[in-house]
């Protein structure tokens, strides 16, 4: 009952600033629809009627299904993005010429070279990504954090990147939106007719918005203007984006007169999820205060369950699932949720392996495309006396042996005598690695004739691979058993083969089964996603892989804000599930040589425990008889408390005669005929 008031209540309220602040499942997309239907027939221009979204597919979503239900209209559906394109077209003389994200890609990279940047180190969408929230986060460069490059890396690329797009005439998608705010701010004729044209603004997913969006929503509507704002602190989860929740917990500040309403009723999940989602998200200090309610009866569950290895985990997932798909639950209402891509590739070869169709809305790569198996089939060319330049280049120092990769570009063949001579160039440390080249060919001599999987459990463990992708997820921040897996996997696989000619025919297949199972978005199929485009869907039933130490949160979640963020991307991932919620961990892993060491789990295991809510009502309702306890002090016949000692009688106008009981550096306590009293010490 009080869902459907306060929709009406946000359907109803069409003039000034209205700051609507939902929880997931609310229907908050059919308020907004229904909102601007009630607009049109109070009499409101629906050219004037603007909706802005933050993705095409979601303005493409809500015009559709207005359109199904109300027929068409002039209101305006549109991302935030297309708004600006459109005003800058139509205020600008010269045409515009938008960059296309494959020669965003390659401008990218040729700037990488000239700042001296590996290429092959860094994803061009990541690089681009800390340019993206570089650009409108609006802070100085040297306190922005990129989220991929080093500080040094990003501060010699971004001037090379703006003087690149600049010098070719271009602009890409972050341009669009500093250029309009740009020419709002300056020309105040054009901002103008866009005050008139777009006399009520309505905004989704505003805890998504950025300090530049914000600013060009602000300008349109003007110091009075009819915004409204739509969104869930508790789901802002684009951080590295520079999204903030701070815009939309300060929108109360920016206009006093706001009419807020809460949409505090989630009509998707059964109680037990919705309850422990919430215990959750209470951790966190900077939100909107919200008491979420179950509109669904039933409890539903919430089931954690801890494996020894990661590998159990993965057996105990694939087992659950095909018992569930036995008894015939729908597979498309079931989920699998990470926090990261690569967490995925393992998933979807486990998925594979028992034949159980996937789908997936991203760019998964299959397990064979990772650079581990290329650097593994170097290996293997050298053992088996295939000689490649580009093979032996790139595992000379995999593991590293500190040797400098130009003395043996003038390598001709594989032999004792070509490397000792190459080695021997070395300006320092030359025996060392005379040396060190020496073990490496006796070790890879030594495996000639052995089986396939001898042969890579050999350059695994007696060629030092093994350690060597130890040592990586180290440096790179990657949790050591997401790829120390994949060693596993690539060993159990060589198992199958002869010889590498046969493996490598195998695994080329199996990258194009692969492929075409993500081309095909089998709507059948398990889905297999992470917290971040999970964000907006539903399934029936949830499982949330990895739930461990530095893996959810993630490792690189230092701060307060950051550890903040990475709890309400498990709170998004939690309230995706509407009937079942797994939660999955493991509590060891294999390390160097072998070793086991403990995993914890993650510390949102513990919170989801604590009802947070329930405390601090008890805390406010203590707090609240701690203040009625509290009595007016100057009351007192005799004066001032803070001269009244132990035992002393004294008079009260209200309470009339007592005796102090009890005094220290804050208070008295009096004991009456009708009670005991509390006064403050001033």
């Amino acid at each position: 009952m009080q869902k459907n008031l306060a929709q009406e209540e946000a359907i109803q309220t069409h003039n000034g600033q209205v700051l609507l602040i939902s929880c997931p499942g609310s229907g908050k997309t059919t308020t907004m629809i229904r909102r601007i239907k009630a607009m049109i027939d109070a009499g409101i221009d629906a050219a004037t009627i603007v909706m802005v979204t933050f993705t095409d597919a979601a303005a493409n979503e809500m015009r559709a299904r207005f359109q199904k239900q109300y027929g068409d209209c002039a209101a305006t559906f549109c991302t935030i993005h297309s708004l600006c394109l459109k005003t800058l077209m139509a205020s600008s003389d010269v045409p515009l010429k938008i960059i296309s994200a494959e020669d965003q890609f390659c401008k990218i990279k040729d700037c990488m070279r000239q700042a001296r940047i590996p290429i092959a180190a860094y994803a061009a969408k990541d690089v681009l990504m800390d340019i993206s929230a570089f650009k409108n986060s609006e802070v100085t460069m040297q306190s922005f954090k990129p989220a991929t490059l080093s500080a040094d890396e990003f501060a010699r690329l971004y001037p090379l990147y703006e003087d690149s797009k600049q010098t070719s005439g271009i602009i890409d998608f972050d341009d669009m939106l500093c250029l309009c705010r740009e020419k709002l701010q300056s020309d105040i004729k054009l901002l103008s007719a866009l005050q008139n044209r777009y006399r009520y603004i309505m905004c989704d997913e505003y805890q998504d918005t950025n300090s530049v969006q914000k600013d060009i929503l602000y300008l349109l509507a003007g110091d009075n203007g009819n915004l409204c704002v739509v969104g869930d602190d508790d789901q802002s989860i684009y951080g590295f984006r520079g999204a903030t929740p701070g815009i939309m917990l300060n929108f109360k500040k920016d206009f006093p007169n706001v009419h807020e309403i809460h949409m505090d009723t989630n009509y998707r999940s059964r109680p037990q999820i919705i309850q422990m989602a919430k215990n959750l998200i209470e951790h966190n200090n900077e939100r909107f205060k919200k008491d979420i309610k179950a509109a669904r009866d039933g409890e539903g569950e919430v089931i954690v369950h801890t494996s020894e290895l990661r590998e159990n985990e993965l057996e105990y997932l694939v087992n659950t699932i095909r018992e569930q798909l036995k008894n015939g639950v729908d597979s498309k209402q079931i989920a699998i949720l990470a926090r990261t891509n690569l967490q995925l590739e393992d998933l979807a070869a486990a998925l594979s392996k028992y034949g159980i169709s996937y789908s997936a809305g991203e760019a998964i790569k299959d397990s064979y495309e990772h650079f581990i198996f290329r650097d593994i089939f170097s290996y293997l060319n050298l053992i088996n006396g295939n000689w490649n330049m580009d093979d032996f280049l790139r595992i000379l120092n995999r593991p590293n042996r500190y040797l400098k990769e130009a003395n043996f570009r003038a390598m001709t063949e594989f032999t004792e005598n070509a490397l000792v001579q190459a080695a021997s160039k070395q300006t320092h440390y030359k025996q060392k690695a005379v040396d060190v080249v020496l073990e490496m060919f006796y070790h890879i001599q030594a495996l000639r004739n052995q089986s396939l999987s001898s042969q890579v459990s050999g350059i695994m463990h007696r060629l030092g691979y093994y350690a060597y992708i130890s040592d990586y997820a180290e440096k790179a921040e990657i949790e050591e058993s997401l790829l120390l897996s994949k060693l596993d996997f690539f060993l159990a696989e060589s198992i199958k083969y002869q010889n590498p000619q046969e493996w490598y025919k195998a695994a080329q297949a199996h990258v194009y089964a692969h492929r075409q199972t993500l081309r095909a978005k089998s709507e059948n199929g398990v889905n297999l996603a992470t917290m971040h485009r999970a964000k907006g869907l539903e399934w029936d039933i949830v499982y949330i892989v990895d739930c461990c130490k530095n893996t959810m949160p993630s490792s690189k979640a230092e701060t307060s804000l950051e550890l903040e963020e990475e709890r309400r991307l498990f709170y998004v991932a939690m309230t995706r599930a509407k009937e079942k919620l797994y939660l999955l961990n493991y509590c060891k892993k294999e390390g160097k040589k072998g070793k086991i060491t403990d995993v914890e789990p993650s510390l949102f295991l513990h919170e989801i425990k604590t009802d947070k809510y329930a405390e601090r009502l008890k805390q406010e309702e203590l707090d609240a008889k701690r203040k009625q306890n509290i009595a007016n002090a100057s009351e007192f016949l005799e004066g001032s408390p803070l001269f009244f000692s132990i035992g002393k009688t004294v008079t009260h106008k209200t309470y009339g005669t007592g005796i102090v009981t009890q005094k220290n550096m804050a208070c008295i306590i009096v004991k009456f005929e009708r009670g005991i009293k509390m006064f403050p010490l001033k």
